[in-house]
This record gives structure tokens, sequence and C-alpha cells, in this order.
């Protein structure tokens, strides 16, 4: 087996031993597909032990530091006398990637530059076909053999190569997460709720005609992956004709952060995103106040805009105070208790 090109470097410094920290670097530089501290260690993982007793040494699995998943060795030994892998070069490039060529002429990755080799043998294979739009694990199938190839390629982003290239060019999208929700008896504002339990007490409430039917739909927000779910979410409010979205979450920064973060995407798509300030008033007079311990550091001012100014400053001195309340104050008993009250049709 020849020495892959992340080892060049090291060959070039005529090492012998290299520690497992100088080894994670080198392989990271050349493959920036990999999502994850996981994924990264994963991957270097299967390539350690593929070239092993030929291109490297490992030792014995007994002495590997095992303080993380997967384990890997402290050290390795280069073996002499192995060749660089030399880099192919594509000899023709199909249109639609021709303005990515001064980059491709400067690759020195061989793992990059392969993906490239594969996406453009698949574009000049199906120009002249009427390609549907389709998610990526389908088109990664198509163009790599691996229906996960694309999505580790893009590592989170909406393009491939640091936005060198859109899934949109190769006729494929992100899949969004479903949106769980639960659509009222009549039309009206949308609610979404951060936790399941919450989730759980307002869609049954909500369905019951005691209620009077106050949201057009309950939603699920899944805590922090709220903005995961904003795809979905606009075309649940398309669907419902809904413009209006109510949110409510807990009382501390965390959920402080989901309800801003959401409002900042309703004014960039045109959704009116609001915190609903009846549920968080409750919440306020008759919540439980608990100690929490603060992971992250917030500016409160950019937290509680969104509300109104007479409770701005209430939330503020709450969260700042080190206390929290759990927006399952509001559930079950107290919506079929005082709900109706709460929440006159109409009402923020």
């Amino acid at each position: 087996m020849v020495t892959p090109v992340w080892l060049r470097s090291s060959r070039k410094s005529r090492k012998v031993r290299l520690d497992i920290d100088e080894v994670t670097c080198l392989f990271r530089q050349v493959h920036p597909e990999a999502a994850d501290e996981w994924d990264a260690r994963l991957r270097l993982l299967e390539a350690l032990k593929a070239m092993d007793g030929s291109v490297i040494k490992l030792p014995d699995t007994s002495t590997w530091d095992g303080k993380r998943t997967p384990a890997l060795p402290r050290t390795i030994r280069i073996l002499g006398n192995q060749k660089a892998v030399p880099i192919k070069r594509a000899r023709a490039w199909a249109p639609e990637l021709q303005d990515l060529q001064d980059w491709v002429g400067s690759l020195r990755n061989p793992i990059t530059l392969s993906a490239l080799e594969a996406i453009n043998e698949w574009i000049i294979r199906y120009r002249d076909q009427d390609l549907q739009l389709v998610p990526t694990p389908e088109r990664s199938l198509q163009i790599f053999g691996d229906e996960k190839r694309l999505d580790q390629l893009r590592a989170g982003d909406a393009a491939l190569f640091g936005g060198r290239l859109s899934l949109a060019r190769l006729g494929t999208y992100v899949t969004p997460l479903p949106l769980i929700y639960q659509r009222g008896e009549r039309p009206g504002p949308m609610r979404v709720v951060e936790n399941l339990a919450s989730y759980e007490s307002f869609r049954h409430w909500n369905a019951d005609a005691y209620s009077g039917h106050p949201f057009g739909a309950v939603v699920w927000g899944e805590g922090n992956k709220i903005l995961a779910l904003t795809a979905g979410l606009l075309e649940c409010a398309s669907r419902l004709h809904c413009d209006t979205v109510f949110y409510v979450g807990d009382l501390d920064p965390e959920g402080l952060v989901f309800l801003t973060d959401l409002c900042e995407w309703g004014r960039s798509v045109n959704l009116l995103v609001r915190p609903h300030t009846a549920a968080y008033r409750f919440l306020l007079d008759h919540g439980h106040r608990a100690p929490f311990v603060r992971t992250r550091d917030v500016r409160f001012a950019d937290l509680v805009g969104h509300f109104p100014k007479e409770m701005r400053e209430e939330i503020s001195t709450l969260v700042r105070s080190g206390h929290r309340i759990a927006q399952e104050a509001l559930g079950t008993e107290a919506l079929y208790r005082t709900g109706n009250e709460i929440f006159q049709r109409g009402t923020p």
C-alpha cells in the first residue's frame, strides 16, 4: 500500500513516530467532510487499520487511549520506503463545474478531488435527462453508490466544498425534519410549544370543545431543534392559511434563545412569530421558580426584546437572579381550570 497524501508532511520531516494529536491534525486537514469529532476519529481509525503493517505499525491495543470513543493509539510508527499517492486530475469537466476550475487546479486533497470527479461524471452522464428534485440520500446513492456521502461532504451546510457547489445544481435538497402538530377544529393562529409534555397537554385541550378551539394548530417545537423545523413550520402555516405563530417555552436562557431565534427567522420569511404573552404571564404569576446553573453567557436585553415592555424587566430579573420557570406549570390541570380565561380567542 502507498502512503496517503495526509502523511506526506510527516515523511518530509523524517519523523518515524507520531503522536495521535499530530496524526489527527494531519488527517482533519484533508478530511474536512468529517462531520464531528466522533466521525473524524472513526474515519481515522479505519484509515490507520487499513495501513497497519504496510505503511505504518500500530501498537498493541492495550496501550490505546480509550478515554474517548472510538479508542485510538497514542502513537503510530511510520514504516520506510513508501511512495506518495499521486493525485489524478479529471480530463474534462462539465460546464456546470467550469467556475470551479481555478479551485480544482489548486486542490491537494485526493478525497475532495475524488468526490468532485464522481459528481462530474454523474453530471455528464445525466445532463440530457429531465431529473426530479430528490432528497440528498437518493442523489448521493446515484453519484457515489453511498447514500450518506453527500451529507458527509456538506457537513451541515446547504452547499458542498465550502459553498462552492450548491445542492440545487445536483437537483437535490436536505430533507427537513418532519413537523409534529395537531390541527385545530377551527382556523386560527398556530401555537408552538418547546417541550413534548406541553405539546401533549395543549393539543388535547385545544381539541376539546370546552376550550373553544383557540388555535388553528398546536406544534411541538422539539426544544433546540426548532430552527431545523422551520421548513415544515412554513409549509404548515401556508396550508392552514395562518399568518401568526405564538411560541411558549421555558423561562430560562435556553428557552429565551429558542424564542428569539424563531422570531428572527419569522421576520426573514415574513411570518409573524411572537411570544405567547398570555402563557408567559401565567408562568410568571403562578409558575414554580427554581434555581438553575447558567450554561451560557447571554445579553438578556437581546432575549426579551420581543416581549411587551411591561414584561421585559420582570423576565430579565427572574433569569438574572439565577431562577427559571418550567413551561409545564401551564399543564393539563391548569388549562382545564383557567385556560379559557387565559386564552380568549384571538388574544396573544
